[in-house]
């Protein structure tokens, strides 16, 4: 599957889940699955990019773009590190 594939594909799971975000005061985060009884506590770029996604509903393309230029790195850099915090985030909710 293409890194591409596997993030519309988590993106839609989370946002189609019963899934919270909160965000705290030192800008991390805490994610709250309803359904599944997980609770994920998220440093502050696990919380800015579940934030992107799940409270603005920016599309992933968009949160890469901004990744990439925040943290001066490439858009394929920023693909694949946003896809493996993606990949375990979904796999910590989904077990």
């Amino acid at each position: 599957m293409s890194k591409t594939l596997q993030l519309a594909k988590i993106t839609q799971y989370l946002s189609s889940n019963n899934v919270e975000l909160t965000l705290l005061a030192d800008g991390s985060g805490v994610l709250l699955d309803l359904e599944g009884h997980q609770v994920l506590s998220l440093n502050n770029t696990g919380a800015t990019i579940a934030q992107a996604l799940l409270q603005e509903k920016k599309d992933i393309n968009d949160v890469i773009a901004e990744f990439s230029d925040e943290y001066e790195i490439t858009q394929d850099q920023a693909k694949t590190d946003i896809a493996e915090f993606l990949d375990e985030m979904h796999s910590a909710l989904c077990n």
